[in-house]
Parts: C-alpha cells; sequence; structure tokens
C-alpha cells in the first residue's frame, strides 16, 4: 500500500511519518531526506541541491524521480505499507509516478493524505522547528511532545541541533508561494482519481498521528 502526503511545508507530514515508522513499522521515503542526505556528505549533487534548497526551490522532476526510484525499489510495495512523504511535488510528477506504478505494480493500492493547514500557523510551525543534522529527528521549541530532553541536543544521539536553512522566514514564504503554484494543483488531481483524504492537522503532533493511523487502519 502506498499513501502519498500531501500538504504544504510544516503542515506535520515529516513528524507523522516519523511517528508511523517508529510505532507501526510503516516505510517513510521523504525526497527532502534524501536530498539533505546529499548535502551532507557535500558530493558535486550534493552542493547543487545545497544551493537550491538554500533559495527555497524545487529540484528538477527527473533527478527527484530518479532519487526517489533507488528508495522505492528497496521494498515489497503489495507487502509493506509505503509513505510518500514530499513527493509527488507537481502534476507532471505525478503523472511520472502514475506511469510507473501501472506499468511495474498494476494493481498497487494507493492513497493521498492532505494535509491542510493555514499559512500562519505553518510560518509559526516552522520557524520554531529544530532538526538533528544527524539522524534528521525532528524536534519543536513550542510542541512539549517533540521538545527535547536536553534542549538543543538530539535524545538519540546528542548531536546539537540546527535550524533548516529552508526554515529561515524569507524561506518559507517562498516555499509557500511554489507550493500554491506547483503543488496545490495536485489536491484536484488526486481528488480526480477518487483516491485523496482531506485531513485539518491545526491540531497536536500526537493527535494528528492518531488521526493518520486510523485513516491508514481503515
Amino acid at each position: 500500500m502506498i499513501y502519498i502526503f500531501l500538504g504544504a511545508p510544516g503542515t506535520g507530514k515529516g513528524t507523522v511519518s516519523y511517528l508511523l515508522n517508529k510505532k507501526n513499522n510503516y516505510k517513510h521515503i521523504s525526497t527532502g531526506n534524501i536530498f539533505r542526505d546529499l548535502v551532507k556528505k557535500n558530493t558535486k549533487l550534493g552542493k547543487k541541491v545545497r544551493e537550491i534548497l538554500k533559495k527555497g526551490e524545487l529540484i528538477n522532476n527527473e533527478l527527484t524521480f530518479k532519487v526517489l526510484l533507488e528508495e522505492i525499489e528497496k521494498y515489497n510495495l503489495k507487502k509493506e505499507n509505503i509513505i510518500l512523504d514530499g513527493y509527488p511535488r507537481n502534476i507532471e510528477q505525478a503523472e511520472i509516478l502514475f506511469e510507473y506504478f501501472n506499468r511495474y505494480h498494476k494493481d498497487l493500492k494507493i492513497s493521498a493524505i492532505n494535509f491542510e493547514l493555514r499559512n500562519k500557523i505553518i510560518i509559526e510551525r516552522l520557524t520554531n522547528r529544530l532538526i538533528c543534522p544527524f539522524c534528521g529527528k525532528i524536534y519543536h521549541k513550542t510542541f512539549p511532545e517533540l521538545k527535547p530532553k536536553k534542549e538543543w541536543y538530539c535524545d538519540d544521539d546528542k548531536t546539537k541541533l540546527i535550524t533548516r536553512e529552508d526554515d529561515k522566514i524569507k524561506s518559507i514564504k517562498k516555499r509557500l508561494v511554489i507550493y500554491d503554484e506547483k503543488t496545490k494543483p495536485l489536491i484536484e488531481y488526486f481528488s480526480e482519481k477518487g483516491i485523496l483524504i482531506e485531513l485539518d492537522v491545526n491540531d497536536t503532533p500526537n493527535n494528528i498521528y492518531e488521526k493518520v493511523l486510523k485513516i491508514c487502519q481503515n
């Protein structure tokens, strides 16, 4: 089963994916995390990706699908629950993805869950978000259940937490504009396919996780 998580940056897709992976063994594929790993390794591609992410722009469709496919093919798509977090980001990517599924995994079940949240709350969430640069775990300055046990340090590996470059206010606003232009049309695209589920995520991370788990189990 494939679950496509839709929604603007800061709506909680990554946090819910992490919880589903940790508690329910759902496989979490995040193109954002994949690219950030490339940046961390400081490869030639990673340096290029760093500049794109710093500007709050999107990486081209061909490259994104290539790295996604390498991850997807590690799993048994019919037996495992797979979360696609941050992909597809536009209609062209969706068409590439469904062409692949129709060719190689024709009977695969797919659902798209849209995480809905107002921009004002999104900006507030993202400017208070922290991340471990080593393991990628997400923390938050204001959500009690996402605060680190020791301020500014990862609970798991004790690495000092950082604010992502694309979580700074200028990049956030640009990402939201790009989302409205490129990604929002996917809501109608998936609705027309009859696989869209709308979800209000103006709630705590744990409550959102419970709502999403209930949807997935039904």
